[in-house]
């Protein structure tokens, strides 16, 4: 089996944390999990590039020609993969790859968030992590069967509580563990990392290290305009504060007729800085290493510009903080870029290195 808790380590037990936000696993969905383990498809990994879209759904690997011919590493063929899933948990939706899963060692865990479209989150990043030894677990937190298509006051807890769950996997009590989110996905990457104390209770780490790409410093309004604008994410039943899209914008067209030049219409929404002050995500909490990755050409949203504004903010109200900036001569896309993925990998696993050198958690990194 691949994801599943150890059975003396499941969330809420193991020990007292107070002023935790919890959302539980109920016994028939750890039984999903193992029904979906028990399905799993074990293969070399050097036919993952030509079965992968009939195994685990990835499609983007062999379409993508782009990616296949810049990835920065070579499929290892001495490697294994198991998958599992898809799965549904509490809402939420994963897709798990496993590395040599009947090996005794225990891979660093990458959990890996989409954007704004929804479902799972697959391309070239997932192959070249694989290619380092690195398990993946793909979540979904709308837009997948079974889930809402739209993305409205969706509650983090849930999401929490999977990752939680996935570090007691591999017979790991804390396994290594990093989240990567691009576009609406690093807005959410972003959240998890300010908020970890609230859904892991003080003086616990949910997680080891975070990349956010082409990401946010705001919580926006949910992504589907509406005459009653709502926010994106939930905590504790409550909706955060968001910044909303405005109807009295030149730029409005370009929702309907252009979707993905957006930008200007989201530096119209920028200019109401009351909004802004009330949704900025409180970066300053974030206690583990960050990076920030983003496109000086990204025409989809300013994620350059919100990427220095969060960063600012971080250093303003933190001087100690773990977080830091890339930008590059990029788009939206940053992660089709193959030197751009080794650089994040190179940063994943230095923080994963670091964090279970300092006791925080246990992998083996070859």
């Amino acid at each position: 089996m691949c994801l599943r808790p150890k059975p003396d380590a499941g969330p809420g037990q193991g020990g007292s944390r107070e002023g935790r936000i919890h959302a539980s696993f109920a016994p028939e969905h750890r039984a999903r999990l193992a029904l979906a383990a028990e399905r799993s498809l074990s293969i070399p990994l050097r036919l993952l590039t030509s079965l992968a879209s009939i195994l685990i759904g990835l499609s983007a690997l062999s379409a993508n020609s782009a990616d296949a011919q810049d990835s920065p590493e070579p499929l290892a063929a001495s490697y294994e993969i198991v998958t599992l899933g898809p799965a549904l948990i509490e809402g939420v939706v994963i897709q798990q790859a496993e590395i040599d899963p009947d090996d005794n060692r225990i891979p660093p865990l990458v959990v890996l968030l989409g954007g704004s479209n929804g479902g799972l989150w697959f391309d070239g990043f997932l192959r070249d992590l694989t290619a380092r030894r690195i398990s993946t677990l793909s979540l979904s937190y709308f837009g997948h069967e079974g889930q809402p298509d739209q993305l409205i006051e969706r509650p983090l807890e849930p999401i929490a509580a999977v990752i939680e769950l996935a570090r007691e996997t591999r017979g790991a009590q804390q396994r290594c563990l990093a989240v990567v989110g691009v576009s609406k996905g690093g807005e959410l990457a972003l959240l998890l990392a300010a908020h970890e104390q609230d859904f892991a209770g003080p003086g616990h780490r949910l997680i080891d290290a975070t990349i956010a790409a082409s990401p946010s410093n705001v919580v926006w309004q949910a992504p589907h305009i509406r005459l009653e604008a709502r926010s994106s994410w939930s905590i504790a039943g409550r909706a955060l504060d968001f910044v909303p899209y405005p109807w009295l914008s030149t730029h409005l067209p370009d929702v309907v007729f252009n979707r993905y030049e957006v930008g200007e219409y989201h530096v119209d929404a920028l200019q109401n800085e009351r909004a802004v002050e009330a949704a900025e995500i409180p970066v300053e909490r974030i206690a583990h290493p960050a990076l920030l990755l983003a496109g000086q050409n990204d025409v989809m949203w300013p994620a350059a510009r919100m990427s220095q504004a969060a960063l600012e903010r971080a250093r303003r109200l933190n001087p100690d903080t773990p977080v830091r900036l890339e930008i590059r001569e990029l788009d939206h896309f940053v992660m089709s870029d193959a030197d751009t993925r080794r650089l994040a990998i190179d940063f994943l696993l230095e923080a994963l290195r670091n964090a279970e050198a300092a006791g925080d958690c246990q992998a083996d990194f070859d």
